[in-house]
C-alpha cells in the first residue's frame, strides 16, 4: 500500500494564521503525524494479514479441492469395483440358478420318465392280472369237465359192479340147480333165458 505524504510545515503555517501560537501548532502537528503513522502502520499490518489470509485460504482451497477430487476418485474406484463385483456375483448367480432350473428340469424329466414305466408295469400287470383270471377261469371249466367225468366214472364202474355181482349170484343159482337130483317124470321147462350184456361206460356231457 503506498505511504500518504503529510506535509508538517504547510499544516503548522495554516494553524499560525488561524492564530494558534507556533509552539502549540508545532506540537498539534506532531502529534498528528504520529496518529497518521500508527494509522498506517496499523492498514499495512491488516493489508499484509489480509493478504496473508487470502493466500492461506487460496491455499486451503487448493488443498481442499485437490481433497475432494481425490475423495472422489477414490469413490468412482471403489463404486466401480463395487459395480464390478456386484456384476460377477450376478453372473455367477444367474450361471448358479441355470444350472439349478436345468437339474429340476432334469429330475422332473426322470421323474415323468419313471412313472410312464411304472404305468406300463401297471398296464402290464392287470394284463397278466386279466391272463390270470383267464387261466383261472379256464382251470375252473376243466376242473368242473373233470368233475363230470369223475362222476360218470363212477355211476358206470358202480353199474359194472352190479352187472357182475348179478352175473355171480345167477352162476350160482344155476350150478346150485345142476348139482340137485332132476324129479322122475316131471318134466321142467326153463323159459329161455334173456343175454345179460354188460353197459357200456357213461358218455361224459360236453360243455
Amino acid at each position: 500500500m503506498a505511504g500518504i505524504t503529510f506535509d508538517t510545515l504547510k499544516y503548522t503555517k495554516r494553524l499560525k494564521e488561524v492564530g494558534i501560537p507556533e509552539l502549540q501548532a508545532e506540537v498539534q502537528v506532531e502529534i498528528l503525524a504520529e496518529v497518521l503513522a500508527e494509522r498506517l502502520a496499523s492498514k499495512n499490518d491488516l493489508s499484509l494479514v489480509e493478504m496473508g489470509l487470502k493466500q492461506t485460504i487460496k491455499e486451503f482451497e487448493t488443498g481442499l479441492r485437490q481433497n475432494i477430487k481425490e475423495v472422489e476418485t477414490g469413490l468412482r474406484q471403489n463404486i466401480k469395483e463395487v459395480e464390478t463385483g456386484l456384476r460377477q456375483e450376478i453372473k455367477d448367480l444367474e450361471v448358479k440358478m441355470n444350472l439349478g432350473f436345468k437339474e429340476v428340469d432334469i429330475k422332473f424329466e426322470t421323474l415323468r420318465t419313471d412313472l410312464s414305466r411304472t404305468d406300463a408295469k401297471v398296464e402290464t400287470l392287470r394284463t397278466d392280472l386279466s391272463r390270470t383270471d383267464a387261466k383261472i377261469e379256464t382251470l375252473r371249466s376243466e376242473l368242473s369237465r373233470t368233475d363230470a367225468k369223475i362222476v360218470a366214472t363212477i355211476k358206470w364202474s358202480a353199474g359194472m359192479f352190479a352187472a357182475q355181482t348179478a352175473l355171480i349170484i345167477g352162476a350160482m343159482f344155476a350150478m346150485m340147480k345142476l348139482t340137485q337130483p332132476s324129479p322122475p317124470a316131471i318134466q321142467y321147462i326153463a323159459p329161455p333165458t334173456k343175454e345179460l350184456r354188460t353197459p357200456a361206460p357213461p358218455t361224459a356231457p360236453v360243455p
